[in-house]
């Protein structure tokens, strides 16, 4: 977490604390309609629209990953997207 936040200036505790609140840091959660995964909860299209931007494999399994998981949340943090998470990042 704080190598991520670090390397797109974001707030390490905010990144913390959406896991926390999605997921409690389990990166194996599968949503009920199956449409969000991994520990941030993202859909098929908002990981690979992310991942293509950073110049990254879009692969969607990847959103299990934990350190590839972090490290878009972070990207999409610091690209003012924390309101993908409307509940988490208050």
């Amino acid at each position: 977490f704080s190598q991520m936040a670090e390397k797109y200036h974001v707030d390490v505790n905010l990144l913390k604390k959406i896991a926390n609140c999605e997921t409690h840091y389990n990166p194996g959660v599968v949503s009920k309609n199956e449409l969000y995964v991994g520990m941030f909860q993202f859909t098929v299209s908002t990981w690979q629209s992310n991942r293509n931007a950073m110049g990254m494999d879009a692969n969607p399994d990847l959103r299990f990953g934990i350190p590839e998981s972090i490290e878009t949340a972070a990207y999409m943090i610091s690209k003012g997207g924390a309101s993908a998470w409307p509940e988490c990042s208050k």
